[in-house]
């Protein structure tokens, strides 16, 4: 306890040296909580990101590709990617998951559906492209199934909602419209039976309504739609369900899977393993005329901008303790020549060297204390307007290379199923995350802290630890 004293009442008496020392020590320490602040929220934000988000891959025939064969006169040797090749694409440890949508068309077994009975003639003839060798069929609605009730995205924009019930959670269970539902008098907890008759062969499949929906839409203004293809008369499931579904039919009737409409959406864990994605899709089949491709610059524009940040922080934080330390030792080296007779002195009345060097030791600890107070109250405060003001640079660079690019011809465009869609303007979570002292962050900026009062009494120590207290007191005199 008395060397601990000691050391207090030593900061107190050498106050010019120590307030010069303070000053720097807070300035640092100021520099280094903004630069650990600012990186630790950037790691959270990027590890956030690539586990929320990823890379979607986009899979499309290749116009070009296409043109050239048929410019040979080879109409038929345009090769087509079947349901199984897609289905294996998801088996990939490149990628963070696959979701899916399948559909068919089918018939409601003693049913009435919206709109039937209104179509016109000259629709007769009129097959939806996923139909396949399916003329002559007769159908009035479409088994629509989804991988998971998360990507029933018109439930949660308002477009359709659940009005009695409530969402498939198993196989058998589906949602049918509320105009269907009042068209036939059903209720939640009925069973209906699809009837679907496929080159003259019926299959039938029996499903439990679990749920009503409203449709918000207003395609049934168009009265001559073919009754399968209005929304009103989609009957939504899980994909699983379509899918073995599909498969009884195909089997049963004897013909390809051709009559599925499949889409697949495949979503990277990070956009620089397309190529190696590309190359294992090619493996399990995936035909040349198909181009492979990732929205790498909506990663980037949200990713390289927040790294860069991350970058910075680093550099900076490495130059400041560098250069500060160098000042420390500086500064430590002249206060230890103008204690050294005050060491000899306490060497000489007989205090151990070890004590002599704790005392030191913790007057630079509570020094550094004080400094990482002041520090941590401050870096703190400045650390969110710091990063955004740094953040905001990076997204006007990274726009400018992205632009520099669609200059020189390098052009990365979203080739996904619906290629007219616009793409989304994605804001930098940085903008708006909260940059603020986290418990890692803190230990980390006391970690350094801790570096620093050591490199401050350094010179003290080295000059405890080699001199006698005689030589000391003789190069003294």
């Amino acid at each position: 306890m008395y060397v601990l004293k000691n050391a207090a009442k030593n900061l107190l008496r050498n106050k010019s040296r120590n307030i010069l020392i303070g000053i720097i020590m807070i300035v640092m320490m100021i520099a280094i909580a903004v630069s650990v602040i600012i990186r630790t929220a950037t790691d959270q934000i990027i590890t956030n990101y690539k586990a929320n988000f990823g890379a979607e891959v986009y899979i499309n025939q290749d116009p070009e590709k296409i043109q050239a064969i048929l410019n040979d006169g080879q109409n038929d040797a345009v090769p087509a990617m079947d349901i199984k090749t897609e289905q294996s694409f998801a088996n990939s440890d490149y990628l963070k998951e696959t979701k899916y949508t399948a559909s068919i068309p089918t018939k409601l077994e003693n049913m009435q559906t919206v709109g039937e009975g209104n179509e016109n003639t000259l629709d007769a003839d009129v097959q939806t492209e996923s139909e396949g060798s399916t003329a002559g069929s007769d159908f009035n609605a479409t088994l629509l199934g989804y991988s998971s009730n998360s990507e029933l995205k018109e439930f949660k924009e308002g477009t359709r909602k659940i009005i009695k019930g409530e969402m498939p959670k198993k196989d058998t269970d589906v949602l049918i419209s509320e105009n269907l539902a009042d068209l036939n008098q059903l209720k939640v907890g009925d069973d209906i039976t699809l009837d679907t008759v496929m080159e003259g062969v019926s299959t039938k499949l029996t499903l439990h309504i679990c749920g009503i929906y409203y449709d918000g839409t207003k395609d049934e203004n168009y009265p001559y739609m073919p009754t399968e293809l209005r929304r009103n008369n989609e009957i939504l499931t899980s994909a699983d369900t379509v899918l073995s579904y599909a498969e009884k039919i195909a089997t049963a009737s004897g013909i390809d899977e051709d009559f599925i409409d499949y889409e697949a959406t495949y979503i990277l864990k990070n956009p620089d393993y397309i190529s190696a994605f590309e190359k294992e899709a090619r493996a399990k089949g995936l035909p040349n005329v198909y181009s492979v491709s990732t929205d790498k610059t909506t990663y980037d524009s949200i990713v390289k901008p927040v790294e860069s940040v991350a970058g910075i922080a680093t550099i900076f934080l490495v130059l400041v303790l560098i250069i500060g330390s160098l000042i420390l030792v500086f500064l430590s080296t002249l206060a230890v020549r103008e204690r050294k007779y005050e060491i000899g002195v306490l060497r000489a009345m007989g205090m151990k060297k070890k004590t002599v060097a704790r005392g030191m030791i913790y007057e630079s600890l509570i020094l550094v204390a004080f400094c990482l107070l002041i520090g941590l109250g401050t870096g703190n405060a400045a650390a969110e307007a710091i990063s955004k003001s740094l953040v905001q640079s990076q997204i006007k660079e990274t726009q400018t290379e992205n632009s520099d690019l669609e200059q020189n011809g390098t052009v990365f465009v979203d080739v996904g199923t619906d290629s007219g869609k616009e793409t989304e303007t994605v804001e930098n979570p940085l903008l708006h995350a909260k940059v603020s002292l986290t418990a890692k962050a803190t230990a980390e900026i006391a970690g350094f802290a801790l570096v620093l009062a050591l490199v401050s009494s350094a010179s003290g120590l080295i000059c405890i630890l080699r001199y006698e207290p005689m030589k000391i007191l003789s190069e003294r005199s």
